[in-house]
């Protein structure tokens, strides 16, 4: 096609040949021709890739500029949590409340769930659940883990969300564009497919 999108409606339109001659008539003016439910499903397939990428792109692009937010002036220098005093000192503070976040010598960020979703809530004015702030972070390689240090008779402990190595050193914006540019691409790739069987 042009590159002109139509809105689709739902899955369920999706699945229903007539239902998408419809809706390519109504914004494209173009007029397909009919097909099979059973030849129609892999035209299916290939437009719910496309829908994929398409809301897996924009939620990533959304998540990060959330993090690029909440990381800023939070950076610093690397702490060495190899140094048990270092390590001791990062937990109270973080349980404190006095330290949101931080960066390791491997350029691994450390955040608490809910000093993220505040800032998500207060500096953007976006509504987040846990689980949804938890699966954005997992989606972009951050996992949970508990850091822990015995301090004489009590061990101290936190719960925190850890990037993957090197997500806090800057990155150029030609590398940002690069993988801009192959999601870019595999919509497309989908989308052509998808054009192609139904001509």
């Amino acid at each position: 096609m042009d590159g002109t999108l139509c809105t689709l409606g739902t899955s369920a339109n999706v699945l229903m040949p007539a239902k998408v001659q419809a809706a390519i008539m109504d914004g494209c003016g173009l007029v397909i021709k009919d097909f099979t439910k059973a030849k129609w499903r892999p035209i299916a397939q290939r437009i719910a890739d496309a829908a994929v990428f398409i809301q897996t792109s924009s939620e990533e692009i959304e998540t990060r500029s959330w993090l690029e937010g909440f990381m800023k002036n939070r950076v610093g220098v690397p702490q060495n949590l190899d140094d048990t005093a270092v390590l001791l000192q990062v937990i109270d503070e973080m349980r404190d409340g006095n330290l949101a976040g931080f960066t390791d010598r491997a350029g691994r960020f450390y955040l608490r769930l809910n000093n993220f979703m505040n800032h998500i809530m207060l500096d953007f004015g976006a509504r987040t659940t846990q689980r949804d702030a938890a699966n954005r972070l997992s989606r972009l390689g951050f996992h949970s883990e508990q850091l822990s240090v015995r301090d004489g008779e009590r061990i101290c402990k936190v719960r925190v969300w850890v990037s993957p190595e090197g997500f806090a050193e800057p990155h150029s914006e030609g590398e940002f564009n690069k993988a801009e540019k192959e999601r870019t691409e595999k919509i497309k790739k989908s989308l052509s497919t998808a054009s192609s069987l139904i001509h």
